[in-house]
Formats: C-alpha cells, structure tokens, sequence
C-alpha cells in the first residue's frame, strides 16, 4: 500500500501569555540614569585681616607759651657826629704856642661815657688789710704778756726746784717761796687766758 505523505504540521509559534495582573510582563531592561551632576563643593570664605587695634590716644597738648606782653626794648642810636665836607687843611705857619683843637665837627668826637674802657676800680673793690692781724696795738701786748707767763712760768719751775733743795733745811723759806710763786703763777695765767682769747678772737675776725 501506498502511503502518502502526509505535510508535517507547520510550526506554532508560541503565542504570547496573556496578560493578567498575577502575571506582569518581564520589564525589558532600561538604560541606566544618567547620573546626577556633583554639587559644586563650597569654597570656605576667605578670612578678613584683623583690624589694627586702635591707636593709644595721644597725650595732652601743651600749650605753647605766650608771647611776652612786654615789647623789646629798641637800642638807642649811637651818637654819630655830623658829617661835614671835608675841606683841605690849610698849613699854618709854624708857633710856639700850641693851637687850642677847633671845635667843628671835622675832628674826631671824645669817647662817649658809655662806651670807653672801665676802670679797674668798678670791676672790684680795694681790699682791705687789717694791720698787723688783728689790728690795733694788741700784736705787741699779747707778745708782751705771753712771754710774761712763759717766764712767770719757768720761775715757778725754778722756785719749785730751790724749794725742793731747802725743804730739808728750813720749811718756812719753802712756805714763802711756794705762795709767792704760786700767786705769780695764778696771775700769769689769767693774763694768758684773757689774751690767748683775745688773740684768737682777732685772728677769726681778719678771715
């Protein structure tokens, strides 16, 4: 027998799935996002200088002094003589006798009483010397007297030696001579005193 042959079934394509809400359809992939663009990063601020600490506050102003109120004095001219023409001098003949100066104004002016030199007696004046010291006639008196005490002195000394080479002969004669000398000695001394101060006092008064 025979067989034909039989056409092979012709190919389904798959017929796609409904669509129902259990089932969604597979997204199909999108392209990325584009990305988002970066923030500018902020730029910290620039810090301001400081500002220069304020200046100390000056100190009070002096004032300047016043003008004197009284104005200077002005220099008085100097005295000038009168300037005259000058005529030729005429020679006189010869004299004995010595022409007085002409009293024009040609000849030269005596010096004003301001502006000569000063005498040496205005600068300082003479000094003083007192004679002899202290003055006066007390030089040769306290020579006088101090060469008094001084031998009234060597008396006693001298009396004293005699009196200490009697003493042992006759104690009235040491007696004697000891309140003579003594009274001498006394007497010498209140000169000497009254003149040593008297002296003194001079020698302070010259200085």
């Amino acid at each position: 027998m025979s067989s034909s042959p039989t056409a092979a079934p012709a190919p389904t394509t798959p017929s796609a799935p409904p669509a129902n809400a259990t089932n969604p359809p597979p997204a199909t992939p999108s392209a990325p996002p584009p990305a988002a663009p970066t923030p500018p990063t902020p730029t910290p601020p620039t810090p301001s200088p400081p500002s220069p600490a304020a200046p100390p506050p000056s100190p009070p102003s002096v004032p300047a002094p016043a003008p004197s109120s009284t104005p200077a004095t002005p220099s008085a001219p100097s005295p000038s003589s009168p300037s005259s023409p000058s005529t030729p001098a005429t020679p006189s003949p010869p004299s004995d006798t010595p022409s007085p100066p002409s009293s024009g104004g040609g000849g030269r002016s005596p010096p004003s009483s301001g502006g000569g030199r000063s005498t040496p007696s205005s600068h300082s004046p003479p000094k003083s010397h007192s004679p002899g010291g202290g003055g006066g006639s007390s030089g040769p008196s306290t020579s006088l007297v101090v060469g008094v005490a001084v031998g009234g002195l060597v008396l006693l000394l001298l009396a004293s030696f005699i009196c200490l080479c009697c003493l042992r002969k006759k104690r009235r004669f040491f007696f004697f001579f000891f309140v003579f000398f003594f009274f001498l000695l006394k007497r010498a001394l209140q000169i000497l005193v009254i003149n040593l101060t008297l002296l003194w006092t001079s020698i302070d008064q010259s200085f």
